[in-house]
């Protein structure tokens, strides 16, 4: 990606805040968002990198721990007091390491009940662990001394995929029984732990079907029916005829339904169908839990549409809010003080939005503009050219002091004139 020069405009910049690892055979490497710690795994030891304070220091380090041997890291996550970590290595097994005293401790995943798909480390009232399998949430609570987990509950379902996020509290668990299109979604707040009803995400109704759900039969919005002209007067007929052309009005008439169950038809086929949108295969990189003014959102990138989809978690149902249309197909999304960015790497663009706003045609803040990476100097550096090259209009040290001695050699040289000529006097 290209460098920023001095003409270059962005709304957004890469800036690299965290620490360099570039020249270092990674194993495994994972950013938590409950902790906002990079987790690196190297040289059979794991480093946390504190990265929510700025650029990367020498106390950007925040701990390191010597792993045990064994096969590969597939995830990692320590817990919300740091005290312990979560190793997965396979997808059965768990291991927790007390970070202080060095214990180990294994919870493994009975035969039958599936594999680990994700676990987190949660604050809510009697539940310090949740581990979603591929059938079953489980519930578990640190035993004495944090030497086990115990399974409090356990919620047997089946599961293709779960995704968590610290900032929202909330697990999405994607559903595995066909046609794939089922959402679960828990909440789990320091109060207490809400479950959301099954939901599936149905996308915009079309144009047609939403004049025909929401708009009534005699909506003056609606277009009105041209006035039939006269018809001509039509040339005797003999009976035969007439009543031919009666037997044919009469089947044309009960082959035609009436416009009301035309109306009720559409209706119900549109609510039955879900408008087309019905049983979508929905993948996991696809979605989003995001939270903007206190509210929880689901964002959803529909590629066969090229839109994004924003809906909005109530206590008991969910609800599409805003419908984006998106650049190209690959994008990422992210929040910045309330404002949604969505990046769009393959064409460098970012768009910035704000959900606050009702109109769609308004919650866009600004015309779209490419996305920089702005490079910043270490600090040694910076301050090297900090005092090489001191602000225009200000004095340098060397010259305030210059200065400050030249005035004082001319105030000497008021003053011995002053003495002399009172002197002479």
């Amino acid at each position: 990606m290209p460098g920023t020069g001095a003409g270059d405009i962005a709304h957004i910049y890469l800036l690299e805040l965290g620490p360099s690892i570039q020249h270092e055979e990674v194993e495994f490497i994972t950013y938590d968002d409950a902790t906002q710690q990079l987790l690196v795994v190297k040289g059979g030891h794991v480093f946390a990198y504190d990265v929510s304070k700025g650029p990367a220091n020498d106390s950007s380090l925040k701990w390191m721990y010597p792993l045990q041997e064994g096969p590969a890291v597939i995830a990692l996550r320590p817990s919300l007091d740091n005290r312990m970590l979560a190793v997965q290595r396979s997808a059965a097994m768990l291991e927790l390491v007390d970070l202080a005293s060095g214990l180990c401790f294994v919870h493994s995943i009975h035969k039958g009940r599936g594999d680990i798909l994700a676990f987190f480390f949660t604050d809510a009232p009697d539940t310090d662990m949740v581990v979603v399998t591929s059938r079953a949430v489980e519930f578990t609570q640190f035993a004495a001394r944090r030497q086990g987990l115990r399974c409090r509950d356990r919620v047997r379902c089946s599961n293709a995929w779960a995704l968590y996020t610290h900032e929202t509290r909330m697990v999405l668990i994607g559903s595995a029984v066909p046609p794939h299109s089922a959402l679960a979604a828990w909440q789990f707040a320091s109060h207490g732990i809400t479950q959301l009803p099954l939901f599936e995400l149905q996308g915009p109704l079309p144009a047609s079907a939403a004049v025909r759900q929401f708009l009534p039969a005699q909506s003056p919005y609606q277009q009105q029916p041209l006035p039939t002209p006269a018809a001509a007067p039509l040339p005797a007929a003999a009976p035969s005829q007439l009543m031919r052309l009666g037997a044919v009005a009469a089947g044309t008439a009960s082959a035609m339904p009436t416009a009301q169950q035309q109306q009720q038809q559409d209706r119900g086929g549109a609510a039955g169908s879900g408008a087309g949108h019905a049983h979508r295969n929905l993948a996991p990189e696809r979605i989003w839990l995001l939270k903007m003014y206190g509210r929880v959102y689901l964002a959803h990138a529909d590629t066969a549409g090229n839109r994004l989809e924003l809906y909005r978690f109530y206590t008991d149902t969910i609800i599409l809010q805003h419908v984006y249309e998106l650049v190209s197909p690959e994008v990422h999304l992210s929040v910045v003080d309330n404002t949604l960015v969505v990046h769009h790497p393959g064409t460098s663009v970012v768009m910035l939005y704000d959900v606050a706003l009702a109109l769609p045609g308004t919650s866009q803040l600004a015309n779209p503009l490419p996305l920089r990476r702005l490079q910043l100097l270490p600090p040694a550096l910076a301050a090297a050219a900090a005092s090489a090259e001191p602000m225009q209009g200000c004095p340098s040290q060397q010259e305030q002091q210059q200065g400050s001695a030249g005035a004082a050699a001319d105030d000497d040289a008021a003053n011995s004139s002053t003495l002399s000529r009172a002197s002479s006097r």
